[in-house]
């Protein structure tokens, strides 16, 4: 679920905090019900070390892995995993569905007595005490404090304001297959870092959307890349462990990554302008952190305690940083 509201800005979009809704969307059960479809995950890997290090992670949470072996995972999935493989499934997983989640904290920000402002471009920000300016051919918005999540748009809308992060815009794509028989699940193989993914693809009947988490690096208003290749590497995976129609997908969907070197997200504020806050880089995985998120970037903007200690996402673990790097996933 998704805690910010958008402002749409040349070429992407300038999304300001609302960690308030949160708390307000976890105490709706008609809102979760409503953005939230259960999916049981299946996490396999041929790396012994990586789906460990999962298990660990989801039993940090609170929760038990439930390891399967090869013939259960088979039979079950109708899939054709060899002896390689190990896996576990978490039961407690399931696919939100973002646009009803944009929606539903929209809804209650407004009935909380905010506005949204959406499709409104915003051309430049500049900085002051107290008030921070929003510039547009729409108009301007003041603020006493601003917070930005502008995605692939991060560096360009950062660096005027001091701060110079070296992220990378990737361009990458899903893939729509015909599905009768994978069921209702979520699914990672974590074996190599560029991981293979699938999960429901609720709003297109009968099929399973499935993906690699690599892609293309871009500039945003640049003309899209080619992705062929990744195409290309992706088809020979779920051809031959799963019972997808067909060999081929039946459509596709481009988005975005906001790739940091480390792979994990940077929170901080502007160290010239300590009422301005960003957050950046989360490699693919900043939607689903999203109402968590919110709060702590609400915490820094009010000054309040958010109970986390976000000084390992702070952008000065960057500050000596001039090597390549390629994309990393979590894991």
């Amino acid at each position: 679920m998704i805690s910010k509201a958008r402002m749409v800005v040349p070429g992407g979009s300038f999304e300001g905090c609302d960690g308030w809704a949160s708390p307000m969307v976890a105490q709706d059960r008609d809102v979760i019900h409503f953005t939230f479809s259960p999916a049981p995950l299946l996490m396999v890997s041929r790396t012994k070390d990586r789906i460990k290090k999962a298990a660990a992670a989801m039993e940090l949470g609170g929760q038990a892995p439930v390891w399967l072996t090869l013939a259960q995972t088979n039979v079950k999935y109708s899939t054709n995993f060899t002896d390689d493989f190990m896996m576990f499934e978490d039961t407690t997983a399931g696919v939100m569905r973002a646009d009803r989640c944009v929606a539903a904290v929209q809804r209650l920000y407004r009935e909380a007595g905010g506005r949204v402002l959406d499709e409104w471009p915003v051309d430049k920000v500049e900085p002051g005490r107290p008030l921070i300016t929003l510039k547009g051919p729409r108009g301007d918005v003041q603020a006493r404090a601003l917070v930005i999540c502008t995605g692939p748009w991060a560096a360009t809308v950062l660096e005027p304001l001091g701060v110079r992060l070296p992220l990378r815009s990737v361009r990458t794509q899903a893939l729509f297959w015909k599905n009768k028989k994978f069921p209702s699940a979520s699914f990672v193989d974590l074996t190599t870092s560029n991981y293979l993914y699938g999960l429901p693809a609720l709003d297109s009947a009968d099929c399973y959307k499935v993906g690699q988490h690599t892609g293309v690096v871009t500039t945003p208003g640049d003309a899209d890349p080619d992705l062929s290749s990744l195409t290309e590497s992706t088809l020979p995976y779920f051809n031959r462990f799963f019972p997808l129609d067909g060999d081929k997908p039946s459509g596709t969907e481009r988005c975005w990554y906001t790739v940091s070197p480390d792979g994990e997200c940077i929170m901080d504020r502007c160290p010239k302008h300590p009422n301005i806050i960003f957050a950046t880089g989360f490699t693919g995985t900043g939607f689903k952190l999203a109402p968590t998120v919110g709060n702590i970037l609400a915490g820094m903007v009010l000054g309040r305690d958010h109970g986390f200690d976000v000084s390992p996402f702070g952008a000065a673990r960057f500050d000596n940083f001039k090597t390549q790097y390629r994309l990393n996933s979590k894991y």
